[in-house]
């Protein structure tokens, strides 16, 4: 899978473009490349996606975030790792799939 983040954000697996159309699930992801294969706490990226002023339902906003952000990141393709690991305390972008080039 590859992202190119200098100027619009777009995400790519071989020909196929995966990139997320909505604001805050672009803006999710770019959060989680910049500390891919690290886990980021539900708390910073709850602040960070909401310029630390979260609406009461941002817990809720964030979970659902995440789910759609998984699910436009190409999941049918065959093979491929789950590419968002998420528990109760935090999100990871799985970085064994990123190419470089």
């Amino acid at each position: 899978m590859y992202f190119a983040v200098l100027g619009e954000l777009a995400v790519s697996e071989g020909e196929r473009s995966c990139t997320p159309h909505r604001t805050k699930l672009r803006d999710l992801l770019a959060l989680l490349l910049v500390d891919a294969g690290r886990e980021v706490s539900r708390k910073r990226l709850i602040a960070d996606l909401w310029d630390h002023h979260p609406p009461a339902t941002a817990e809720s906003a964030l979970y659902s975030y995440v789910s759609q952000l998984r699910k436009t990141m190409c999941p049918d393709l065959p093979d491929t790792p789950d590419r968002l690991l998420r528990d109760r305390k935090s999100t990871r972008l799985n970085s064994s799939h990123i190419t470089n080039s």
